[in-house]
């Protein structure tokens, strides 16, 4: 296959800052671009003039911009990274469609404004573009492995959540998992009053068909969280440390109490999100199904209610 030209707006750390040329995770979109033999990285930009020589100095010599609109008439782009943060990612999106730019590889949240998504929707329809937005968990075996595995559980009775660092960051990563795990969801209800802080935060309850998902939140300041364990008549599952491990549990015979019976660990996955972004990319290199534009709009329709409520 031809090599497809790549570029990325916004200079943080999902679009560079986490990894670093001398370790062998990919979790940026930087180093999945160079460490793929199919992409070229012809750009990258940025308004911080700091962060642009923070790149160079770890990653060499890549070509810089301060200006989007220049980057884009400098270069024949075939995808986009947007990396910017949220309230930015139109802005972005819109110069990438204005510029005839096809695919587009967005950070999550598209927008927290559903009538922003809404317009992103209508745009990539009119242009034919492609829009992907990172919610990266789904790359991963073990999580697509879960999705399999549910029907094995039986009846579920629970779904418990865990997730700390807010609800529009880490909360909406576990909201993501669940409609694509369940599908659609009634009655978002907050459990908690709304936390006053950076990364404003809540327990909360969403309904899937006769199932009760309950969410809850922790102080970020203390430590990070992001678990889920799913309780079926037959099984469970459960996502530990950010999906890095997940269990697969089912019901048998007690070993130590005639005629009782507990949950037996049958499989321990091992998650590959040290290097998501590598796999994300080649999903799209591949053709294969991305988080849609259409899906993240269900998703923040979701979290406004859960903000408003």
């Amino acid at each position: 296959m031809d090599k497809l030209n790549c570029a990325v707006v916004g200079c943080g750390n999902i679009a560079q800052g986490y990894d670093s040329p001398e370790d062998s995770r990919i979790r940026t979109h930087v180093k999945a671009y160079l460490e793929n033999a199919n992409c070229n990285l012809v750009g990258v930009c940025d308004q911080d003039k700091n962060k642009l020589q923070d790149l160079q100095s770890r990653w060499g010599l890549i070509p810089i911009f301060n200006n989007l609109e220049l980057m884009l008439s400098s270069n024949n782009i075939d995808l986009l990274s947007i990396c910017t943060p949220t309230e930015f990612h139109l802005e972005s999106f819109k110069a990438a469609a204005n510029s005839n730019i096809k695919q587009v590889w967005m950070e999550k949240p598209s927008s927290y404004d559903p009538e922003c998504i809404q317009k992103m929707i209508e745009v990539e329809s009119d242009m034919g573009m492609k829009v992907y937005v990172n919610y990266f968990r789904r790359y991963d075996l073990g999580f697509a492995k879960v999705k399999e595995a549910l029907d094995d559980l039986g009846r579920i009775s629970h779904v418990i959540g865990y997730y700390s660092k807010g609800m529009k960051n880490n909360a909406s990563h576990l909201v993501d998992l669940l409609v694509w795990f369940f599908g659609k969801a009634s009655n978002p209800e907050l459990l908690s009053d709304l936390s006053d802080d950076f990364y404003p935060s809540a327990s909360f309850k969403l309904e899937f068909n006769d199932t009760n998902a309950h969410i809850f939140n922790f102080d970020y300041k203390n430590y990070e969280i992001f678990e889920l364990d799913i309780i079926g008549s037959k099984g469970r599952i459960k996502i530990l440390d950010g999906g890095k491990f997940i269990e697969f549990y089912e019901v048998s015979d007690s070993k130590h109490y005639v005629g009782y019976k507990n949950f037996t660990m049958k499989e321990k996955h091992k998650g590959s999100l040290d290097v998501f972004m590598q796999k994300g990319l080649k999903k799209i290199l591949g053709s294969d199904q991305m988080p849609t534009l259409q899906e993240d709009l269900y998703i923040q329709v979701l979290m406004n209610k859960l903000l408003t409520s």
